[in-house]
């Protein structure tokens, strides 16, 4: 089987080794000393001001972008979304059903985010922008840069869902001056899902220990202060915080932006081949992180999905709702060769023959 989805991904064998022993106990100095070590990791791989937190949270990324936006902003505040296809969707729902006052900045499918866009929302009396900055369902990369300024100028605290950017696009925390960074463990590092983490500056932190809201698990005030000793306030995915400290501690050794570029790397190579046949790249901007296509002639996106999964074990992605019957979508993240690569594309081929 060959995994070309954003998550899960095709795990390493020493992660896949980890995962296979026993759990061990938690409630340890060793145990606590490992979760420390990962904080400063995962604080030094996005280069998170000197003074952030990371809330370890045994959640999916949904729940963490939730929990995050309950844990930073209540009735008080007034927020910005960028929505520009079913992740962003997800940041209005999450506004919609804590009746958290927003506006929209609604996007077309893969379309860029612009000045143009932004403009309008200036000196509006916003205090947060929520973003996903890789909105996986159409494989845009939103401009970080643009985004900082806007709420540079306006000041407005600023929430990333880095959740499928993270080390496959560059993103620089402390440079952006983002506020909350989002990232999940199933995604670009190869870890099982079930953890997501979330990345508080100074003023973030603030902002948890000033909001008031009803949880008893979300509540990050707990996390916070349970993380100074290296423990969570309840049990969490103890294989998983193994597994993410082996994956840093490979990431410090062999650097950010090394990986970015080998991911950078599949993707055009992946992208330089594909155009040959019957597809077109819909995306302007897209992330290394995955590439979108459209199909040509007639044959469905679904068909191609179903195809490469039952002819030749292959696994890519379909999309939903609307998008079901424009695009589908081939990851480039995972444990994953140019040669898995050029292996897909002749099934795709292949399979191509038999669709048509």
């Amino acid at each position: 089987m060959l995994n070309f989805t954003v998550g899960p991904v095709t795990l390493d064998k020493e992660i896949l080794e980890i995962g296979s022993n026993q759990i061990p106990y938690f409630r340890n100095e060793e145990f606590s000393a490992m979760t420390l070590e990962s904080e400063e990791l995962l604080k030094q791989s996005i280069n998170s001001p000197s003074d952030s937190r990371v809330v370890f949270l045994t959640a999916s990324g949904t729940a963490a972008m939730e929990a995050t936006v309950l844990n930073l902003f209540d009735q008080e505040d007034k927020l910005l979304v960028v929505n520009g296809g079913v992740f962003g969707s997800r940041f209005t729902e999450i506004c919609q059903i804590h009746s958290l006052h927003y506006k929209e900045i609604k996007l077309n499918f893969f379309e860029d985010l612009t000045n143009d866009d932004v403009i309008p929302y200036e000196k509006k009396g916003f205090t947060g922008l929520l973003i996903n900055i890789h909105e996986t369902s159409t494989g845009v990369l939103y401009d970080i840069n643009l985004v900082k300024e806007f709420c540079k100028k306006n000041h407005l605290l600023l929430v990333v869902d880095a959740i499928s950017s993270y080390l496959a696009d560059p993103f620089d925390m402390e440079g952006s001056n983002a506020n909350a960074v989002i990232i999940s463990s199933q995604k670009a590092l190869g870890l099982p899902p079930g953890m997501s983490y979330v990345v508080l500056d100074k003023k973030a932190q603030d902002r948890v220990s000033e909001i008031s809201f009803k949880s008893v698990y979300f509540n990050f005030n707990k996390y916070l202060f349970d993380g100074e000793r290296g423990q969570t306030p309840y049990t969490p995915a103890v294989s998983n915080l193994i597994q993410l400290n082996k994956k840093l501690k490979y990431i410090e050794k062999e650097s950010v932006s090394k990986i970015i570029k080998e991911t950078r790397e599949l993707a055009v190579h992946f992208r330089n081949e594909i155009i040959k046949l019957p597809f077109k790249i819909p995306t302007k901007s897209p992330s290394n992180a995955l590439t979108a296509l459209t199909p040509l002639t007639s044959i469905s996106p679904e068909s191609v999905v179903q195809s490469l999964k039952m002819n030749s074990d292959i696994y890519v992605m379909p999309n939903g709702g609307e998008l079901s019957r424009k695009i589908f979508r081939v990851g480039h993240l995972g444990a994953i060769t140019i040669e898995n690569n050029q292996y897909l594309l002749d099934e795709i081929k292949k399979n191509l023959k038999t669709i048509s």
